[in-house]
């Protein structure tokens, strides 16, 4: 009888053993090498800079008068000419929108 309850612990604790996923080389120092190289990673020595009300309102004043002179070239073009500036106007408007953008979420 004991021999027999002896068999099957043995049987239980291998199948449990064969249950459990053996753990790759190196993972474990893996594991270490990236929660060390946590802990000496200094923190950012600045934060990011807020930017000025003034160069916000300059950027925005900026945007508005590019933008005034869109209709005029826009009717231009249905007179057949087209202006050469505008590709330029349109990828400043583009560039100081998006950068409006991001200072308006750092504010």
């Amino acid at each position: 009888m004991n021999k027999l309850v002896f068999a099957f612990l043995v049987l239980v604790l291998s199948a449990g053993a064969a249950l459990q996923k053996p753990i790759p080389p190196g993972l474990r120092q893996a594991e270490r090498a990236e929660q060390q190289g946590e802990q000496n990673v200094p923190p950012p020595a600045n934060a990011p800079v807020k930017p000025s009300f003034a160069e916000v309102q300059h950027d925005a004043d900026q945007l508005a008068l590019l933008a005034r002179t869109l209709p005029d070239e826009v009717s231009q073009l249905a007179k057949g000419t087209r202006p050469r500036d505008l590709e330029e106007k349109l990828k400043e408007i583009d560039k100081l929108s998006k950068r409006l953008r991001s200072n308006l979420r750092r504010m």
